[in-house]
């Protein structure tokens, strides 16, 4: 094992212990048994016990038993079931639907082994972080960057508190980044063939990872054209690799749904995010999870009948308050970027984080901006990969629900921007850039 291998080990063992540390602070809420442990991965858990239950791929919203008699009755629509689901994507429910197989549904040990996965997910992530800062900028911005990322206070949170895929989908994101910028060299059909592989498994992690790709594979594909690389038969092998891994998923909600299609939520997430309730970016009344009334209507109509009308619904609001839907979508944009949705004290009851979190995120994206800004005054060849996926992949979130775990996948290029941000000249790249290096062209 080479110095720099070493190195990389000792950033993820570090992160990682970091991690570990303070899974223990967040057991109890996670193992609370309200509305049969609701917190244990919410509708993602919902459905790891359906499957590993035996009952199949449905139900997320269900809870097992007698509710708590402070809660609704054993008849509340709270306890019912809705049916097969497609409200998640499959690889992540499966991964925890085998650890609930192993080790217990909603069990103690289930939760540990499923935090202790994510923080691995979370920590491996500092090796793509270093490889992507390393190949476009220099050594030391690298390995900066990866030990900023294993003490990243929202990527060390999220691992260690929720056992939700988001850091599976932030290590799947960023390797994927580096899988496409390194493309940029290459017109092999292998390696495009891999990317595509690679980019359709990371889909049935969470389809949001598509948001971004096709922007950062259409700048590697003019690069390529301006070169006089072939780029088309390697694009289209990349389209083909990457449906291929989905056809089953979508096959099988073809076969239970009769539509095409990777998940649903979407109208929904819209309407709960959008109306004139505006104290907090959400509005609880119009989310099942939540209402009593909503959850009779999924009840009653079917999941994806459900979501049919939360579409009507999420149509007319546009169109009847398009003022209102604008600026919720700026404020969203806002709070995604500097954590700061209103000072209200009703809202800064229900999110009492958000003061203290407010000058860190400004913080962080003011040297983002610094970093991109950089990229762009030296006319940096792969400036428009980190503007290109910054400027796309919080769109759906603009939309809909900014929650702050949402932007986790784009924060290792956060990490890398702010780095670079802050170096100095002498930590650019000495040695040609991508723009001259053999085989590329100029």
């Amino acid at each position: 094992m080479d110095r720099r291998s070493r190195q990389l080990l000792w950033i993820v063992l570090a992160g990682l212990a970091l991690r570990l540390a303070i899974v223990p602070l967040f057991v109890p809420e996670r193992m609370n048994p309200f509305r049969d442990h609701w917190g244990f991965d919410y509708e993602v858990g919902k459905l790891a016990c359906s499957v590993a239950s035996g009952h199949g791929f449905s139900d997320p919203l269900y809870s097992r038993g007698t509710p708590p008699e402070h809660n609704a009755s054993s008849e509340s629509p709270y306890y019912q079931h809705t049916g097969p689901s497609a409200m998640e994507p499959p690889v992540f429910v499966a991964l925890l639907a085998g650890i609930f197989a192993l080790f217990g549904i909603y069990s103690k040990a289930s939760l540990f082994v499923a935090l202790f996965i994510n923080c691995v997910f979370s920590a491996l992530t500092a090796v793509p972080v270093y490889w992507i800062a390393e190949r476009c900028f220099s050594d030391r911005v690298g390995v900066r960057a990866a030990w900023l990322w294993a003490v990243f206070p929202y990527s060390v949170y999220w691992a260690a508190s929720t056992p939700w895929a988001t850091s599976l989908t932030t290590l799947l994101f960023t390797t994927l980044v580096f899988c496409a910028l390194k493309l940029d060299s290459t017109s092999s059909l292998r390696s495009w063939l891999s990317f595509g592989l690679f980019a359709g498994f990371a889909a049935l992690v969470d389809p949001v990872v598509l948001s971004a790709l096709p922007f950062v594979a259409g700048w590697v594909c003019y690069r390529h054209a301006r070169r006089g690389m072939a780029w088309k038969l390697p694009a289209a092998v990349a389209v083909l690799a990457l449906i291929s891994p989905l056809v089953p998923w979508t096959v099988r909600n073809y076969v239970v749904f009769e539509r095409v299609f990777l998940r649903d939520p979407f109208w929904m997430a819209f309407h709960v995010g959008n109306s004139a309730h505006t104290v907090g970016w959400w509005d609880d009344d119009a989310n099942p999870a939540n209402s009593s009334s909503e959850m009779e209507e999924m009840v009653r109509l079917g999941e994806l009948g459900y979501m049919a009308k939360k579409r009507q619904q999420s149509f007319a609001f546009v169109q009847d308050h398009p003022v209102l839907f604008a600026s919720l979508a700026v404020r969203r944009a806002v709070y995604m970027w500097t954590g700061f949705w209103s000072f209200r004290s009703e809202y800064l009851k229900l999110e009492p984080l958000d003061l203290p979190n407010i000058p860190f995120a400004t913080g962080f994206t003011l040297l983002t901006l610094m970093g991109l800004w950089r990229m762009f005054r030296e006319h940096h060849p792969q400036r428009w990969p980190f503007a290109l996926i910054l400027l796309t992949f919080p769109i759906v979130y603009y939309l809909t629900i900014p929650l702050n775990r949402f932007r986790g996948p784009v924060d290792p290029e956060v990490v890398i921007l702010s780095v670079y941000g802050l170096s100095s000249r002498a930590s650019r790249r000495t040695q040609p850039s991508f723009e001259t290096k053999p085989g590329t062209g100029g």
